[in-house]
């Protein structure tokens, strides 16, 4: 049997966090969420997620610098960025950078 794959979820609010948490959880995967960007880090440095779930709005560090320092630690994790811009006309001010 497979391992299930490991989620690192860094999301600011609490709410979304155990919503998308609970719902990755009942897709088989493990899910560890975070608050902050440093704790994600930490994480990354001590486990290896097959996947990060940066939110757009972390407070203190722009999400392209947090994805710049997780790739510094692990190129080959995934990101996938969760932003409520998608859709709207300040989306087209969003730069990825290949980050996805």
């Amino acid at each position: 049997m497979n391992k299930p794959s490991y989620i690192l979820l860094i999301v600011s609010d609490s709410l979304l966090s155990a919503n998308l948490k609970t719902l990755i959880q009942n897709f088989g995967s493990e899910v560890q969420a975070v608050e902050r960007y440093n704790e994600g880090v930490k994480i990354i440095n001590e486990n290896e997620p097959s996947l990060v779930v940066i939110d757009s709005g972390l407070q203190g560090l722009h999400w392209s610098a947090a994805a710049s320092k997780i790739k510094e630690v692990n190129r080959d994790i995934p990101i996938f960025l969760l932003t409520p811009a998608i859709g709207r006309e300040e989306s087209s001010n969003i730069e990825i950078n290949g980050f996805i």
